[in-house]
């Protein structure tokens, strides 16, 4: 989006922080406070060029980001360790990821779920990273949150193809 080399490991370095403080068990006024300073201090010296390329609201205004860290959803969502739930799953299990999502890492999620699937023993799964797809299994470029709206596609037809087949080739009595 534009943005060098050290804004980009800045920006890394807030999120971490934000992350780190959701999860924490501040109450949630203090989490948010907590949030809202970090936030705040992490654009403080962004021109308002810098804030539109980043689709970041004008100073004051309400921020969507620090909306979504108030949300206890979140915070509990954040504290979940998928990995004893993963471990006792026994049926068949599709774990997809698009090459170009931004928002999860492909790789290190995808290893983590099928290792935790076999620590459980779980013998019947399948990861897969399919190239070019964004976060929504969208046909993209970048895979940029802002470019969801623009892609026409609703849903790949090569991730749907890739279900199919993984459905299709699951013996009967397993379904």
């Amino acid at each position: 989006m534009g943005m060098n080399k050290e804004f980009v490991d800045r920006n890394e370095a807030t999120q971490r922080e934000v992350l780190r403080i959701l999860r924490s068990d501040l109450p949630a006024p203090a989490a948010i406070a907590a949030v809202r300073k970090t936030i705040e201090a992490q654009y403080a010296g962004l021109s308002e060029e810098q804030r539109t390329a980043l689709g970041l609201p004008k100073p004051g205004a309400a921020n969507p980001q620090l909306k979504l860290a108030e949300s206890p959803w979140l915070r509990d969502t954040l504290r979940i360790d998928p990995r004893e739930a993963l471990q006792s799953v026994k049926c068949p299990v599709l774990a997809l990821t698009g090459a170009k999502d931004l928002q999860v890492a492909a790789e290190e999620n995808l290893a983590a779920m099928g290792a935790a699937l076999a620590a459980g023993g779980n013998t019947q799964f399948t990861t897969k990273e399919l190239p070019g797809l964004n976060h929504l299994f969208q046909s993209c470029r970048n895979g940029a949150p802002y470019e969801y709206a623009l892609i026409e596609e609703t849903f790949s037809p090569r991730a749907l193809q890739e279900i199919a087949g993984w459905i299709l080739g699951i013996p009967v009595t397993a379904r």
